[in-house]
């Protein structure tokens, strides 16, 4: 197994979780606002695939516009873009998670493309990223996509369950 196939794997697992914790997640549970400071799983959801366009289209690719932006997603859900992930946005975002699965098929189909044509020179090319100086491509991709749904599905599935549900789904 080379680096990108590892890549391929442990997004597909990623995506896999993700998608089995937000299978059965209804627009009145991802909208619920809990207690304190928490986000909505609503809005943790559009971050992680916003987080994915942003990170392959911005990023990666040198500032090409996301798909949120060149095919109009704010005026087909009436959402806006959220990153910087606030509290505010956060929690005035509304999201009904059906109306999100087309946008996160061709976020997925735009990844998928992007990291099946990586070689190991640009999986080793250095990018800055904010205050952690510069990192690697694969780095980059093992943190800011991979890890970035895990650690918001882990969120999503406890937002799940202090709404009377499970969370992850196994």
């Amino acid at each position: 197994m080379n680096t990108v196939q590892l890549l391929q794997q442990d997004l597909g697992i990623a995506r896999f979780v993700l998608q089995g914790t937000m299978a059965d997640v209804t627009p009145e549970m991802a909208n619920w606002k809990p207690a304190g400071q928490a986000h909505p799983i609503g809005s943790a959801y559009l971050h992680v695939l916003q987080g994915q366009d942003m990170a392959v289209h911005q990023m990666l690719q040198g500032g090409k516009p996301t798909i949120w932006q060149k095919d109009g997603w704010d005026k087909k859900t009436g959402a806006t873009f959220g990153h910087p992930h606030t509290i505010e946005w956060a929690r005035s975002v509304k999201v009904a998670p059906a109306q999100l699965q087309p946008y996160a098929k061709a976020v997925d189909a735009a990844v998928d493309a992007y990291i099946a044509g990586l070689t190991e020179q640009e999986l080793n090319r250095k990018i800055p990223f904010f205050e952690m100086g510069e990192q690697t491509v694969c780095w980059l991709i093992q943190t800011t996509i991979v890890g970035h749904i895990n650690n918001h599905t882990g969120e999503i599935a406890a937002l799940k369950g202090m709404q009377g549900k499970k969370g992850y789904p196994f």
